[in-house]
């Protein structure tokens, strides 16, 4: 039997590989996880993150609708917007 990986560890192992590459960021985003951000206190960690939204919101308003999906674009299309979702189904087991 080999040995099992834990669950993150290539993440945190490209994780580490961004932040090597880029000293003196303040935080990342990763997908599906969300925003880190840190500092060496706290409330300094507290102030990175106000700022690291900030910096999203002005790149979202820039950049919103312009050439291309901001995202990457929709995956998949929404559901109908339908007024009968509230209503059972008519079903039974077999």
């Amino acid at each position: 039997m080999g040995t099992r990986q834990r669950p993150g560890f290539d993440l945190g192992l490209q994780l580490k590989a961004c932040l090597d590459a880029n000293p003196g960021i303040r935080g990342i985003m990763l997908g599906s996880h969300g925003l880190f951000t840190w500092g060496d206190t706290a409330y300094e960690s507290y102030i990175n993150t106000l700022e690291v939204i900030e910096q999203c919101a002005e790149y979202l308003e820039k950049n919103l609708g312009k050439a291309r999906p901001v995202f990457g674009g929709a995956r998949m299309e929404a559901l109908p917007n339908r007024k009968d979702w509230h209503r059972p189904l008519n079903w039974r087991p077999c």
